[in-house]
């Protein structure tokens, strides 16, 4: 293991509590899980948040791959040293899924994929499409915008290397939260709906001109499946370590606090979702 991927494990040993984001997970689904109407509000509110962290992951590629000064290989000739585009690349692999994740040949988006699994739960509990006629309420709209702004670090200029960093570090705690919070959902979808996770598993939808398996969504993001969250948080924790590797003309330890930061304010707008979203279907 390099010394900069150590000293990014260092960092999120410091700032991560998983039990604790899984207790949210948990205690939010048994609250809703009696009332169907409840149940597939909560999934629309928690797939409208989902849908904000692909243009948020692109938004953060696109900061590091600003930065070329900051990220040099040395021995190499000036014109030739920077490496941000390479760093970037680690990040982009989390954008690229979702706007296409190549689960069949023609284009499907984890958005789409979500609302497939929205509209298969709709049709099994048989629910009008009033549930789905709410829009984003206030509280969920100043979440969306956590997101763009966590994953930029609340940069002041696209040149704020502190602030790429702090990107980093939202990027890692959604990765690393998603993977447990998606696994204990299809836990819940399984034990708890058995009916509704069989049926979901054999419906197909077609959004957007394209047939999408129904529990797809749930399927690829869970480590029950496909796994698709904890591949991309170790993709962010090797594209963190290169940018510390090829890291000029900055703090280190900013940097790496920075990061602790970043992942922080994940782990708070993570509370404030299951809190927020409980608080106000009661």
């Amino acid at each position: 293991m390099s010394t900069e991927l150590q000293e990014v494990k260092n960092v999120l040993l410091h700032v991560a509590s998983v039990p604790t984001a899984e207790r949210r997970v948990t205690s939010s689904l048994e609250e809703i899980s009696g009332d169907p109407t409840k149940f597939l509000t909560f999934m629309n509110q928690y797939a409208s948040w989902n849908s904000e962290f692909g243009g948020g992951v692109a938004s953060l590629t696109s900061l590091i791959s600003q930065n070329p000064r900051h990220f040099q290989e040395s021995g190499f000739p000036p014109d030739l040293a920077d490496r941000a585009t390479y760093v970037a690349s680690y990040i982009f692999d989390a954008a690229r899924d979702e706007y296409d994740d190549h689960i069949n040949s023609k284009r499907d988006t984890h958005r789409t994929l979500a609302q497939a699994m929205l509209l298969g739960m709709q049709k099994f509990y048989d629910l009008s499409d009033d549930v789905f006629s709410q829009g984003r309420p206030l509280w969920l709209h100043n979440l969306a915008r956590n997101v763009v702004d966590g994953y930029v670090g609340g940069m002041s200029t696209p040149n704020d290397i502190y602030a790429a960093f702090r990107g980093l570090g939202y990027h890692l705690g959604s990765e690393m939260l998603a993977d447990r919070e998606f696994s204990l959902i299809d836990t819940h979808y399984r034990s708890v709906h058995p009916e509704l996770f069989e049926f979901l598993k054999r419906k197909t939808i077609i959004v957007a001109g394209v047939s999408h398996r129904a529990y797809s969504w749930i399927g690829i993001h869970s480590g029950q499946g496909g796994g698709a969250e904890a591949d991309h948080f170790d993709f962010g924790l090797q594209g963190t370590a290169k940018a510390l590797k090829f890291l000029v003309d900055a703090d280190r330890e900013a940097c790496l606090r920075a990061v602790a930061e970043g992942f922080k304010r994940f782990d708070d707008d993570h509370a404030y979702f299951f809190e927020a979203a409980i608080e106000n279907l009661a």
